[in-house]
């Protein structure tokens, strides 16, 4: 740096971060994986909607904001596929591969590069989600002839969701030194995990409030609002398992996923602001 010039301020570094790091996420075969995945489950779903007719669609779920409320919810099940893989390796890699050695000795923060690239991953897997989502949108006003005003709402809790996971998801990243055990590691949480943690308390009918899986129900309640507990029997024969389904209100999930993000988000600050590269 030449003489009595001035470091860039935090905020500029932290757009050349965010910048820098969108631009290698382009390049990568993840997210074309991702955005072609997105758009095929988009196609998948506009075949198979368009296939059965607006006749069709309106005797199975009966109206637009049932129809929203059934098809935008599988946008959460792609967020958490989309902040997993881009965001699983975020922090990790600086000290399980050498490129810690040439990023973290720069004159910036660690704290502003975290954000950078936390942006640049919600930026990336918010548009990869929102070709879904809205292509769910798109097939409602054309089979049902109108929007919904919910819409709205339901769209940021998607947002909403995807800050959540991709908060927790560089928490667990920063506490992992090898990038692929890091991604292995999130995806069997929030695949297999989460779900079978919200089953068994489900069958000892205490409510998961603390699972980031369960706020993702707050988005088919801006839609149509569903009881908050609902009992639901399986079995056969005397062989019977009684659920204790909860469902969570607007400001419920939202809080839940508001608590996720600043929680992932502060842990991983901590952890990345302290950890030193060895090996």
């Amino acid at each position: 740096m030449m003489a009595g010039a001035r470091a860039p301020e935090d905020l500029d570094q932290f757009l050349v971060a965010a910048r820098f790091e969108v631009r290698s996420y382009v390049r990568t075969y993840r997210f074309y994986g991702i955005v072609g995945l997105c758009a095929l489950a988009s196609l998948i779903a506009s075949a198979y909607l368009l296939d059965v007719g607006s006749a069709g669609v309106r005797a199975e779920w009966g109206t637009l904001p049932e129809f929203l409320a059934a098809w935008t919810g599988y946008s959460g099940t792609l967020a958490v596929l989309s902040a997993a893989l881009l965001g699983g390796d975020a922090i990790s890699a600086e000290f399980g591969t050498p490129a810690g050695y040439f990023s973290l000795v720069q004159p910036v923060r660690r704290s502003t590069l975290l954000l950078g690239r936390f942006l640049a991953a919600f930026l990336v897997s918010a548009g990869a989600v929102s070709i879904f989502f809205f292509t769910i949108v798109a097939l409602g006003a054309l089979l049902f002839g109108g929007v919904v005003g919910a819409t709205a709402v339901a769209y940021g809790l998607v947002l909403l969701l995807q800050l959540a996971f991709l908060g927790l998801v560089f928490l667990l990243s920063a506490a992992f030194r090898r990038p692929t055990i890091g991604i292995i590691v999130i995806v069997l949480l929030l695949y297999l995990v989460f779900p079978i943690a919200n089953l068994a308390l489900e069958s000892a009918h205490i409510e998961s409030w603390f699972l980031l899986s369960y706020a993702e129900g707050a988005i088919s309640q801006a839609f149509v609002t569903s009881p908050h507990i609902t009992e639901v029997g399986a079995g056969r024969g005397n062989a019977t398992l009684t659920l204790t389904i909860y469902t969570p209100s607007l400001a419920q999930g939202a809080g839940i996923m508001v608590g996720y993000f600043v929680a992932g988000v502060g842990g991983a600050l901590a952890l990345f602001s302290h950890k030193e590269v060895s090996g």
